[in-house]
């Protein structure tokens, strides 16, 4: 597909499948965490590996199967228990983001962010016993809460998921995941 604008792909390019195992696993319960809206979308990204480039560790590791150790943005397609199907995108700003719709042949960035997600390639990652998660409960900004993977996919299959997701990854595994959100 080509790439698209993040305001379309919000509750409809992601589909969250909470699948797991006959057995609930304990959840630790959610701590609420001070979220700061942010003037712009390039406040709440993460910071961009080139200045003209995509946000976070970049978005186009060398392995269809494996993230290396960074920051990654992307869709959760489905998870299990302990771990996620995760569809990897790249995040842009500014005149990188008007820069990477110009190129895919997309309208320029509403609200200075586009989002590329032009494969339907998704890796199956581990996710850590300790990770954690922060996520909004209700979609608004102030709603912010921090729990670890459990609670997270409580909450999105009760919420549905309307928000991409930045994981960090170490030693092959996700050890966190933060909902991006956007004005």
């Amino acid at each position: 597909m080509k790439g698209k604008l993040l305001a379309p792909t919000i509750g409809l390019a992601v589909v969250l499948t909470a699948c797991g195992g006959s057995e609930s696993p304990e959840t630790t319960p959610p701590v609420t965490v001070a979220v700061s809206t942010p003037d712009t979308a390039e406040e709440s990204a993460a910071p961009t590996a080139e200045p003209d480039g995509p946000h976070g560790s970049g978005c186009t590791p060398s392995s269809e199967t494996s993230l290396p150790d960074g920051r990654w943005f992307g869709f959760a397609a489905s998870t299990t228990d302990t771990g996620m199907a995760f569809d990897l995108a790249c995040w842009f700003t500014g005149d990188a983001g008007v820069a990477a719709a110009e190129e895919d042949g997309a309208e320029p960035p509403v609200g200075d962010v586009y989002v590329r997600n032009n494969n339907e390639l998704a890796r199956d990652l581990t996710v850590a016993a300790d990770a954690t998660a922060t996520y909004y409960l209700s979609g608004d900004p102030q709603s912010g809460e921090q729990g670890d993977f459990a609670s997270w996919r409580d909450v999105v299959a009760e919420r549905g998921p309307i928000f991409g997701i930045w994981i960090e990854t170490s030693g092959g595994e996700i050890t966190g995941i933060e909902e991006q959100w956007t004005p």
